[in-house]
């Protein structure tokens, strides 16, 4: 499945290189960090991660007392959950695992108790980023040429770029700010590995549909999902999908236009976790959204199809629902801080298959 005037990312053509990561863009997985609350679906949410996605890397929850991958024997009263995550489940926001056996804890106006426990417990060191970066407002990677980057929301920015980039272990020249186009940019954007920068579409939908015998209320509908991204946009201040993506060609990277949105309540296939094999296969983790039964139209299959299509490096691409947690989290109102799997969660990376892949190159 192809876009009308886009150029085709194929195995023989922009092929995607096996580049080295650290952070959030796409790297081969140790394991994925939980931090859940009491909420009753979230043992399910984490069984079917660990039955999903267990070949690829370990599933760790960060319970009060410990962290564990001791899934089937989980005690998830208020009491044992770790602290502040009764109200605050986005892992992804909390802590950064660093290649240097550091783990950062973000967030100035969080308790970073959790994460120095969770520190300790792995024999990591732990150090606060004194900044206003949440983890799905930023992206960290690596350059072909070794060198660190970091790809942030323009909310991210309140101290100068020297002082951010220096928090973070890169050069102030490799910090790149794009505009937020939602309240974190993983809500949208989702790199793979450099240059290679998805970026969801909420107009796609309609436009790859069209001709595929819908009748008139699926039709209606999707205009309507249109439409409320576009009221969501407006009336958020948020930044268009094309000016993000003429931000990211200006800075060098090369955007991918996918149809990863879908209407207001955030159905984001965006918000992913992506795993690289040592073979330099991606392993591309999202949520599922449910509109299949509310649209008669499978959103699911069109965005893999789509992906699959020009990321023939994405070998496998999994849903994960949780009894319905990810549909409600991702639906929570018209511009506040809902989420899904990528903001529930948190990569430790595996370095030492890093170095696997970069010596194959």
């Amino acid at each position: 499945m192809k876009i009308a005037n886009q150029n085709p990312y194929t195995s023989n053509q922009n092929k995607l290189p096996q580049t080295k990561f650290k952070g959030y863009a796409a790297c081969p997985i140790k394991e994925l960090h939980v931090q859940p609350n009491y909420q009753k679906r979230f043992p399910s949410m984490i069984s079917e991660l660990n039955k999903k996605c267990g070949k690829y890397f370990k599933i760790v929850v960060q319970m009060m007392d410990r962290a564990t991958t001791d899934i089937g024997n989980l005690n998830f009263k208020e009491s044992n959950c770790v602290e502040g995550s009764t109200t605050f489940c986005w892992g992804q926001d909390n802590k950064l695992f660093f290649e240097d056996g550091s783990l950062g804890v973000l967030m100035e106006n969080q308790k970073p108790d959790g994460a120095k426990k969770l520190a300790k417990q792995l024999g990591l060191t732990s150090r606060l980023i004194n900044l206003n970066i949440e983890g799905g407002n930023c992206f960290l990677g690596k350059k072909p040429n070794g060198e660190n980057y970091a790809l942030v929301g323009a909310d991210a920015i309140y101290k100068n770029k020297t002082t951010v980039a220096k928090s973070l272990n890169l050069k102030p020249e490799n910090l790149y700010v794009i505009s937020q186009p939602d309240f974190h940019i993983d809500m949208v954007v989702r790199p793979l590995t450099y240059p290679y920068v998805l970026v969801g579409d909420h107009k796609l939908i309609k436009k790859m549909t069209k001709g595929n015998s819908l009748n008139h209320n699926q039709n209606k509908q999707l205009e309507q999902l249109e439409q409320s991204r576009d009221e969501t946009i407006k009336y958020c201040n948020y930044t268009p999908v094309d000016t993000v993506i003429d931000e990211l060609k200006k800075q060098g990277f090369k955007p991918i236009r996918v149809p990863g949105m879908v209407g207001r309540n955030k159905a984001s296939f965006m918000n992913a976790i992506v795993h690289q094999e040592p073979n330099g296969d991606l392993i591309y983790i999202t949520n599922k959204t449910h509109l299949d039964k509310k649209l008669g139209i499978n959103c699911e299959k069109i965005f893999e199809q789509d992906l699959k299509a020009k990321v023939p490096e994405i070998k496998e691409v999994i849903f994960i629902d949780g009894e319905g947690l990810i549909q409600d989290s991702l639906a929570i109102g018209n511009g506040e801080n809902g989420g899904g799997i990528h903001c529930m969660t948190s990569e430790r990376p595996d370095f030492k298959k890093w170095k696997m892949i970069l010596n194959k190159q």
